[in-house]
């Protein structure tokens, strides 16, 4: 699990859609001299979900990724599943804490 989260750091890293402008002054003006995300994924044979999955286990930081771990071992059901569940409810907690402070 330690490897598919550290491909989804990797993963996160790539560019999406590279040379789109973002804005009006964008000097790169449409160029496709880099390919996109979802080439360099096909070409080395990466699902694009699997690499969403994996995405989603790197987004949190390596404490709660641990904690996470060893909560899942607690069960005594440790599954990739599990991990981004409890990923997905920490995200939605801090973001509810945040909403809270700013209103």
């Amino acid at each position: 699990m330690r490897c598919e989260r550290k491909m989804g750091t990797i993963t996160r890293a790539l560019p999406t859609e590279p040379g789109k402008r973002t804005d009006r002054t964008s000097p790169h003006n449409g160029d496709r001299s880099q390919k996109t995300k979802r080439e360099i994924l096909k070409e080395a044979g990466i699902d694009p979900k699997h690499s969403d999955r994996n995405e989603t286990l790197a987004e949190g930081t390596e404490e709660d990724f641990d904690k996470d771990l060893e909560e899942n071992k607690k069960t005594g059901e440790l599954t990739t599943a599990k991990v981004i569940q409890f990923e997905k409810k920490r995200k939605m907690k801090n973001s509810k804490i945040l909403s809270s402070l700013t209103h």
